[in-house]
């Protein structure tokens, strides 16, 4: 059974040949394990060493070595790292040598889980240590940054110290509730409640970019046959991803691309078109279509400008499916000339590429990325739901009886406690560092 209390060892740079190899050592036994390897070696705490590494007086390998005393440490612990010539058998015997010596292999994310309990960092730093590591787009890797800066936490820190001092205002109050409570003290404290309020709003919006950043949006390309579906993910793809053809019918599966647009990951599907068929194969395909309608974050409604009745069938289809966050994409502009002046409806030709960057522009916005500040931290949907659940309760928390506000502020604070992992469930814990790599 694995404990805090032993020392720990992995492989810090990713598997396979490279350049050079890190092995980490975590523990107490960190530096007698360095002196146990490397003998001849002075340990100076912080200063890298150079030195031969030899077994039985014969040279395996010339290495540099660096020991951090704790607590100042990554791990807040005595860590040793030891910098090999990139031969994974190296590696392996370093990390061998180490466990003879009283480690153990570290389980993933054990050295940013150690990092986290010692006080050297929160769960959204830990959390964004594996989101910089593996950020698809340059804009994640920027985002991941400012939350591993503790720029995120510093935000959710300020609300907290705002709702901290509406809970001891309140609480006075209510220890004090035998006596007349003047008029002047409650519109204190109720316009510190919607100061609050407007703080977390804020924040709940960064944090929505954030995720959306993380997590990019799913964009459904739907529509009846042959209006130019498979062109449109073509277009956006700059690939010929799908078979084009004028046989209605021809996709008859799911196509799927992903995409990055400025930093703003998507994830494109194109469905097969929607009609009555009795094609049973075709069927398959127009069913799988309807439940990606209902998972997509987005859909993009494809139809065919050059009929008559295009925006009548526009307005049926989207009814007809139920769908709510819909672009309505006007294909084949080129032929028709057709020009829509609506916030939610784009003319172009998926043939030309005439109207390509409204649409993009369009999916920028309804993601909410049409600017993304130096400023802007990454999240998760995690973090996304605790602050929506302390948007709720400080909301309830507007009453004029004491003990349902004071209990509505609890709760807010304990949204944003577990945010932080201040209060955060062993199996919440263990599902967010066991995503990590072995040595982080």
């Amino acid at each position: 059974m694995s404990s805090n209390s032993d020392t720990i060892v992995a492989r810090a740079t990713a598997e396979g040949a490279s350049g050079i190899a890190i092995t980490r050592v975590s523990g107490a036994l960190s530096r007698s394990i360095c002196q146990s390897i490397f003998p001849k070696l002075k340990i100076v705490n912080r200063q890298a060493s150079f030195c031969q590494w030899r077994e039985d007086g014969v040279l395996v390998d010339q290495c540099i070595v660096i020991f951090f005393p704790g607590p100042a440490s990554a791990t807040g612990e005595d860590v040793l790292e030891i910098h090999t010539h990139g031969n994974p058998l190296l590696s392996e015997k370093i990390i061998d040598k180490a466990t003879s010596f009283g480690a153990r292999l570290a389980e993933p994310g054990e050295f940013t889980k150690r990092a986290f309990f010692n006080g050297k960092i929160d769960l959204l730093q830990a959390e964004a240590t594996a989101d910089l590591i593996n950020a698809a787009s340059m804009a994640a890797l920027k985002s991941a940054a400012q939350s591993l800066s503790g720029s995120f936490s510093k935000e959710v820190k300020n609300i907290q110290e705002h709702l901290t001092n509406i809970r001891v205002q309140v609480e006075a109050l209510i220890d004090f509730s035998d006596e007349n409570i003047e008029p002047d003290e409650m519109a204190y404290i109720n316009e510190k409640t919607h100061d609050l309020q407007a703080l977390i709003q804020k924040l709940l919006a960064k944090a929505k970019v954030g995720s959306r950043i993380r997590e990019g949006l799913t964009i459904a390309i739907v529509g009846e046959p042959n209006v130019g579906k498979s062109s449109l993910l073509n277009a956006l793809t700059q690939e010929d991803t799908a078979i084009v053809t004028n046989i209605e019918g021809t996709t008859r599966d799911l196509l799927k691309e992903r995409i990055i647009i400025d930093g703003l990951m998507l994830t494109i599907i194109d469905t097969a078109g929607i009609r009555d068929t009795a094609d049973i194969i075709e069927q398959a395909g127009v069913e799988k279509s309807k439940q990606v309608i209902e998972k997509a974050n987005h859909v993009l409604v494809v139809i065919d400008s050059t009929l008559a009745d295009s925006a009548q069938r526009a307005d049926e289809f989207v009814q007809q499916h139920g769908i709510d966050a819909a672009t309505i994409v006007f294909n084949k502009s080129d032929l028709s000339g057709f020009k829509s002046s609506q916030e939610n409806e784009i003319s172009l030709s998926a043939k030309t590429g005439q109207g390509i960057e409204q649409l993009i522009e369009r999916l920028k916005k309804v993601a909410g990325c049409t600017h993304i500040d130096h400023g802007q931290f990454i999240a998760r949907k995690r973090h996304v739901t605790g602050l929506e659940g302390c948007q709720t309760h400080v909301e309830q928390a507007d009453s004029d009886i004491l003990e349902i506000r004071a209990e509505e502020l609890k709760m807010a604070q304990y949204e944003l406690d577990e945010i932080l992992g201040v209060i955060s469930p062993d199996d919440l814990l263990g599902d967010i560092f066991s995503t990590f790599c072995i040595g982080k």
